[in-house]
């Protein structure tokens, strides 16, 4: 007699949970660790599991420069040297931390007002400071670092008061230090190319995302800021947690082997909704200034920063607007930018942007300058704090643009994930038609999650056309996805022959698996020839399937040694049994865990784990976990499970879920199921669904069977019953047998 109910449930769910903690196909890597875009998965998904390797090495140095160099080397060096006087200004000096009182120079929000009547002795700038839970932590952290210099990453949604936070420390702890607000990366990286003396300087890098886009701020240049002898230097930057996800690649988005290993070297500390211990010395501080005590009147305590920005009202102004066409020209800035637009944005791209928001009758009934007031309405400051839209200048007395608020785009991408806030493809595409190259290619990476790739395809088919090699890079994946082998390659060719290595990288893997094999490795060669890691250790793969071992390994060590990510993450793979590393590779993983890299504390605690040293294992897989790698976590939720530890277990599943890993929604729905809370439990396996993952659909499939919801079940064996995954077909296969299920359309 077969089970039913719970009995059968738990039966059936041991086998699957350990599944999904162990599982390394295609499509579960695709889900797990390695985040990358659907139309690489449908590529490599037929390679096996070893060109997984050169799949990984590619998407994570895909991320190549966009800048093109000039053709007027004069011309660059006039722009060059003006750019420099205005970052250190005329006397060739920075500006001395405790000298710099300026909100908006250092990004903090404007606050609501104070009241006319109010004594001067409460800054107008500046709302009296609470103190932070961190703030010891933080400042301590920032001392230790006084006589080496460091690298600190303030994590926080928007207005939650990490850059008012961050400025309060470096105020507290290196006031006579100097300070650098670069604009931009390419600020950054010209005073170093040009050898400024950055001794005992602050870098401040506020929304540090703007300085990660392709071909920005670069390892070696963020590296040569924190190695100099004797010449400290601190880098502080905030980041939104999603954000600071997507560019680590725990939120499903690319992302390169470079951003991850930066943000890496920074030390991560969380802003997060004020503790009841904040909220208590916010009373105390709200009977000296009264925008303390508003803020604390007018909405959750907890969020207390958001109210003295006056977000509340910002997102009111906008939702129930009393201005129709100032909230459509508000909607266009938004949706842009949640589409990937760099701000600003300029005064022409919105009013035809705003226009195709309109309806006939407003249209129609629109008076001659509508447009002037709508920029007007929607640039006037909510309460003297915010405002929908900000005028921004590279000059004075002329506005180059217009940025759209970060607290406004933030709540659409909240009310976005919940579809109550959409834009539409036909929007997309007029924004994709009025930007530039370097736009359209951050346009694609901002979309290339989206369900429907079309938008994506069509902004990097732009901005390949204006000869972007990385578009072009990226644009031939999609078209291999989508079957058309000879474009993708002809696109692949083009940029690998101009010396893009990130193509000379796929064009081998291309090559490779259409049994071109010889040619492959010749591009594998070339491209490793350039010094690239991520070459070497794909030129490592591809001679290690050929049987070539010992140059194989030659290569593979080679991109050991210079860090990579990728060589670190698969080693077991080349390998072929993680208990047998060598000396030599071993003592270079232990170092990269030691110096902090993520990828080589989860090898070493599977490494440990492997010999028997299950405590040692963990510890590693611990650190791992807490720097967001969520293969780490789910290896550690299994042995928290097997040790009874279920409340830890279920708290690194939330944890991992709410990162966006599909495992581990995966993981934990069939953990709310066993408990008996079946409506969270769908909604976390629905979720893990929605993003293809095939092991996640099939879990979804056989609970909702057990549950004897038959018709929803079929349609999800239907949707994975020719996967490409081994182990996806074998348990569906055996489950279907077990349970006498046809999947014919006749039943």
């Amino acid at each position: 007699m077969k089970l039913r109910g719970r009995s059968r449930w738990v039966a059936l769910a041991g086998p699957l949970f350990f599944v999904l903690v162990l599982t390394v196909g295609p499509q579960a890597l695709q889900a797990a660790d390695l985040a990358w875009p659907k139309w690489a998965m449908t590529s490599l998904a037929t390679t096996g599991g070893v060109l997984l390797l050169v799949a990984r090495a590619f998407m994570q140095v895909r991320l190549g420069s966009l800048t093109e160099q000039t053709t007027e080397a004069s011309k660059l060096e006039i722009q060059q040297d003006s750019a420099l006087k205005r970052i250190i200004g005329n006397n060739n000096n920075f500006p001395l931390v405790k000298d710099v009182s300026d909100r908006a120079l250092v990004g903090i929000h404007a606050a609501i007002p104070l009241p006319h009547i109010m004594h001067s002795d409460l800054s107008v700038e500046f709302p009296t400071y609470i103190p932070r839970d961190l703030d010891a932590d933080l400042r301590a952290s920032l001392q230790s670092k006084a006589a080496s210099g460091g690298f600190f990453l303030l994590v926080g949604r928007a207005a939650s008061g990490k850059t008012r936070c961050a400025y309060e420390a470096i105020r507290s702890t290196f006031g006579d230090w100097r300070l650098c607000i670069p604009p931009n990366a390419e600020s950054l990286n010209l005073l170093v190319e040009k050898d400024v003396d950055f001794t005992r300087t602050v870098i401040w890098l506020d929304e540090m995302q703007r300085f990660l886009e392709p071909g920005k701020l670069s390892l070696e240049t963020t590296q040569r800021l924190l190695l100099q002898q004797n010449k400290p230097v601190v880098i502080v930057g905030t980041i939104w947690p999603d954000k600071y996800s997507q560019l680590r690649g725990a939120g499903g988005e690319d992302h390169s082997e470079d951003v991850r290993r930066i943000l890496e070297l920074g030390q991560r500390f969380d802003v997060v909704e004020f503790s009841e211990a904040e909220q208590a010395r916010a009373r105390i501080v709200a009977e000296l200034d009264p925008r303390i005590s508003e803020a604390l009147n007018n909405g959750p305590s907890m969020r207390l920063t958001e109210n003295l920005a006056a977000a509340p009202e910002l997102i009111h102004r906008w939702m129930q607007s009393e201005s129709p066409l100032g909230g459509a020209l508000v909607t266009a800035a938004v949706s842009a930018r949640i589409l990937g637009h760099p701000q600003p944005m300029s005064q022409d791209m919105l009013l035809r942007l705003t226009i195709s928001l309109l309806s006939g009758e407003q249209r129609a009934t629109a008076s001659e300058n509508w447009f002037e007031q709508s920029l007007q309405w929607a640039t006037l400051p909510v309460r003297g704090a915010s405002a929908p839209l900000s005028a921004y200048a590279d000059e004075i007395g002329s506005i180059s643009g217009y940025i759209a608020s970060d607290l406004l785009v933030q709540y659409a991408q909240n009310l976005a994930t919940h579809k109550k806030f959409t834009i539409s493809k036909e929007f997309g595409k007029l924004l994709i038609s009025l930007s530039t190259p370097d736009a359209c290619t951050l346009i694609g990476l901002a979309t290339e999650g989206w369900e429907d790739s079309e938008l994506s395809v069509l902004a990097y088919r732009f901005a390949a056309d204006s000869g972007s090699h990385f578009a072009a890079t990226a644009l031939a994946g999609h078209l291999e996805s989508a079957g058309d082998d000879a474009e993708a390659r002809r696109h692949l060719s083009n940029a690998a022959e101009a010396g893009y290595v990130p193509a000379m990288n796929l064009l081998a893997i291309n090559l490779f698996r259409g049994e071109a094999k010889e040619e492959a490795i010749g591009w594998a060669r070339h491209a490793a020839a350039t010094g690239s890691a991520s070459a070497a250790g794909i030129l490592g793969v591809l001679l290690y399937t050929e049987g070539e071992m010992e140059e194989a390994l030659i290569w593979t060590k080679k991109s050991l040694r210079a860090g990579n990510e990728v060589a670190i993450k698969q080693l077991p793979l080349v390998l072929g049994n993680i208990t047998e590393i060598e000396a030599e590779i071993l003592e270079i993983i232990h170092g990269g865990a030691r110096e902090g890299n993520v990828a080589a504390m989860q090898v070493l605690g599977r490494v440990f784990i492997g010999e028997g040293k299950i405590d040692l294992g963990l510890h590693w897989l611990e650190l791992a976990t807490e720097k967001g790698d969520a293969v780490a976590s789910r290896i550690l939720v299994g042995h928290l499970n097997a040790r009874g530890e279920y409340d830890r277990a279920l708290e690194l599943m939330q944890s991992s879920a709410d990162s966006g890993d599909t495992l581990s929604m995966t993981m934990l729905g069939m953990t709310l199921k066993d408990r008996g809370d079946n409506d969270a439990a769908f909604d976390w396996l629905r979720r893990a669904a929605a993003t293809n993952t095939e092991i996640s659909v099939l879990v979804l499939g056989i609970v909702l069977w057990e549950s004897d919801r038959r018709e929803e079940a079929r349609e999800c064996f239907r949707r994975v019953k020719d996967s490409q995954d081994e182990t996806v077909r074998t348990l569906l296969s055996e489950y279907l047998s077990e349970e006498g299920i046809s999947l014919s359309d006749n039943d």
